[in-house]
């Protein structure tokens, strides 16, 4: 449902009234406080209620990467993320006054390691998009012969620039008794 005409047609509808994509991710902030509000009910009302507006947050999210808007500036992206992550926030703050409210120890806790696996998560998905490390441009080798300390540099191949050789500070130099 979510991923077909009916997110299209609202994101177009809301288009038409000239909403952007930050101000979906504005109304998702305020979908997801009413989500936190109803998870502090420790009833089953309060959590299906809860559910139907986490519900709406997804379904805002979906609208907004259905809007047409052609502006993605760095700030409105900045925008999304950090206000995506508030949202998220927002609705285990809920889940934790709720668990506390209804009795259930050890709720902080398990609100703190939720946080934690949200952190853990969002590092590694960062990791993932940074760009691998340029290639080392050249190799050392050791020869025999050389100066006390000094390695031997490879001769340029494929046209990779030698390092400097370490000038007797490199870990395995012997050692020159005194």
């Amino acid at each position: 449902m979510a991923n077909g005409t009916v997110a299209r047609s609202t994101a177009r509808l809301l288009e038409r009234r000239h909403v952007t994509r930050a101000g979906m991710s504005r109304i998702a902030v305020m979908v997801s406080v009413g989500a936190a509000v109803w998870f502090t009910r420790p009833d089953t009302v309060g959590g299906l209620a809860g559910s139907a507006f986490l519900v709406a947050v997804l379904f805002c999210d979906s609208v907004r990467e259905r809007m047409r808007a052609g502006r993605y500036d760095a700030l409105t992206l900045w925008l999304s993320a950090m206000l995506s992550q508030l949202r998220e926030y927002i609705v285990y703050l809920g889940l934790a006054v709720g668990a506390v409210l209804a009795g259930a120890g050890g709720a902080w806790g398990w609100a703190a390691g939720a946080l934690v696996a949200l952190a853990l998560r969002d590092a590694l998905l960062v990791a993932r998009e940074a760009p691998p490390a340029p290639p080392v441009p050249s190799r050392r080798v050791r020869g025999a012969g050389t100066a006390a300390g000094e390695a031997a540099v490879a001769p340029a191949a494929g046209g990779l620039v030698p390092r400097p050789a370490t000038g007797g500070h490199d870990r395995r130099a012997e050692k020159h008794p005194s």
